[in-house]
């Protein structure tokens, strides 16, 4: 069966509104052999109307992206370089494989997305290397070549990246597998398509998880042709995150989905060495935290709250405030609030002093003068943590940190004209000094 047969007609939109183009960078190919392969794709890019694409032919070390060693930081470095100078939202990388070509997509905050779909750098697209050197270049494969970048962007930086892979779905649904293309290349493909297709639906509905589920079965019952854990990893990964969209938006069976979401999470992180992969290991290991929560609200199991904690300290480890300090702050937010609930369930202080301590390494990212709206919607959070702490245990100290938080707060939103939020402040402080004041008598 052919590794397009899976994607089911739908009606597409029949035309496509006027919008900025994505821009791209190729970078020379790792040996002098491929440069030619590096130019083709430049032009079989270009070709696409949503695409503005770039050639970067700086020299880096080719073992940078073997994708076997520990060079995995330095390929990210680099590609962190090459993206900030080019001004591009995607970088494409070019690997040979013996006869053929991998090619793997990196983004300016590639593993930094808080909710799913997300695109791994170890997402490959295998794709012969006779298909470079010879014309004219599949019109199948340029249409999923076209859809992998288009679906490796962030969507922050191309909001409407799912209109343009809505219409390439809409063409590739009505291909066949193109021609000498080699076995070992057909899982990739798969899990390739699985991934657009999760990414350009704007809800997955019952219909959509049969579709994309189908075509990552496809890549598994394949996969023994490639011989490649990451590729495991990979679809594992997407599975995943098909489940973990489902689990929220698909209004059914939506314990099971998470459930089945969280078997897949960790099945992932199997395969992404921790000490090689750390991204792609840590990015499993936040979005299981965020599948435990959503278990939790589910079912009010507490232990599943506790591990939705677990799972981001473990993340919180790996994405350092440093290396990505606003990805870092969501991970200090996620475990003060998932904290906060944990000292209203367990009843314990010690908790409540380390969900503010979370909050506050928030405002360290996020600080007053930087985002003050931000610092604002923090310094809330924690005024109503010390509120209720100081309302239950009638324990003043509580209450005057949660008044001076809520001060902090409410001055901001009067210098920034926020009237609705301010006015709301001012009820909950008016209430703080009357508890205040009844303690005092």
């Amino acid at each position: 069966m052919s590794a397009f047969d899976f994607l089911k007609k739908e009606k597409k939109p029949e035309t496509t509104e006027s919008i900025s183009k994505l821009r791209v960078v190729v970078t020379s190919f790792y040996d002098d052999s491929l440069q030619s392969c590096a130019e083709v794709a430049c032009r079989i890019l270009s070709s696409c109307a949503a695409l503005d694409v770039v050639y970067d032919n700086s020299a880096y070390n080719p073992e940078i992206l073997s994708l076997e060693s520990r060079n995995f930081y330095d390929l990210i470095d680099k590609g962190r370089v090459i993206l900030k100078r080019s001004k591009a939202q995607v970088l494409i990388w070019g690997y040979r494989v013996k006869d053929m070509l991998r090619l793997n997509f990196q983004t300016p905050r590639q593993y930094e997305r808080t909710e799913p779909p997300s695109f791994s750098l170890l997402e490959s697209l295998y794709l012969p290397i006779s298909y470079f050197q010879t014309e004219p270049f599949p019109r199948q494969a340029v249409q999923v070549l076209c859809a992998a970048v288009i679906s490796a962007a962030d969507e922050e930086a191309y909001p409407v990246k799912r209109t343009y892979l809505e219409q390439l779905i809409g063409l590739i649904e009505n291909e066949k597998t193109p021609e000498n293309m080699p076995a070992e290349a057909l899982p990739y493909i798969q899990n390739m398509l699985a991934q657009i297709y999760i990414t350009a639906k704007d809800r997955i509905t019952i219909n959509e998880l049969k579709t994309a589920s189908s075509l990552l079965e496809q890549a598994l019952k394949n996969k023994n042709t490639a011989k490649d854990a990451l590729l495991l990893g990979n679809i594992y990964a997407n599975f995943g995150q098909l489940y973990h969209r489902a689990a929220v938006e698909a209004g059914e069976n939506s314990e099971t989905y998470c459930q089945h979401a969280v078997e897949c999470r960790q099945y992932a992180r199997k395969y992404f060495n921790k000490h090689v992969f750390p991204f792609d290991y840590g990015q499993q290991t936040f979005a299981l935290s965020r599948l435990y929560f959503t278990y939790w609200q589910q079912t009010a199991d507490s232990q599943s709250l506790r591990d939705a904690v677990f799972y981001l300290r473990e993340a919180e480890k790996i994405f350092s405030k440093t290396a990505f300090p606003f990805f870092w702050a969501e991970i200090e937010n996620d475990l003060g609030a998932y904290l906060a609930i944990l000292s209203a369930v367990t009843e314990n202080e010690e908790v409540v002093h380390k969900a503010v301590e979370c909050y506050e390494n928030r405002q360290k990212i996020y600080t007053k003068d930087f985002r003050p709206l931000l610092w604002a919607k923090t310094a809330v959070d924690i005024g109503e943590l010390y509120f209720s702490c100081g309302k239950r245990l009638k324990d003043a100290s509580y209450l005057t940190s949660a008044l001076s938080y809520l001060e902090q707060a409410e001055e901001i939103y009067e210098n920034m004209k926020y009237e609705n939020e301010r006015s709301r402040l001012q009820i909950r402080i008016k209430t703080l000094h009357e508890l205040l004041e009844e303690n005092h008598d």
